[in-house]
């Protein structure tokens, strides 16, 4: 996966999370904070920290990779 790839998925993943976030509200799904793995807070949760922690990954290996390529060249 690209780099930059890496970093825009959490554009196309956040909006997904806040609109089925919304859609479980309003038909009394969605209990805040109740970390029950029957209760869609805890999943929903989890998808957001792994897209956070791959922008994390994917901005760090990108500042390392373009940070060295910079002072490589002649």
């Amino acid at each position: 996966m690209s780099i930059k790839r890496g970093i825009l998925q959490f554009v196309v993943v956040m909006p997904w999370i806040s609109v089925v976030t919304i859609i479980l509200d309003i038909f009394h799904l969605f209990d805040e904070g109740d970390f029950s793995p029957h209760q869609s807070y805890l999943w929903l949760s989890v998808g957001h920290i792994i897209s956070v922690s791959a922008v994390f990954f994917f901005l760090f290996f990108s500042f390392l990779f373009l940070g060295t390529n910079a002072r490589n060249c002649p």
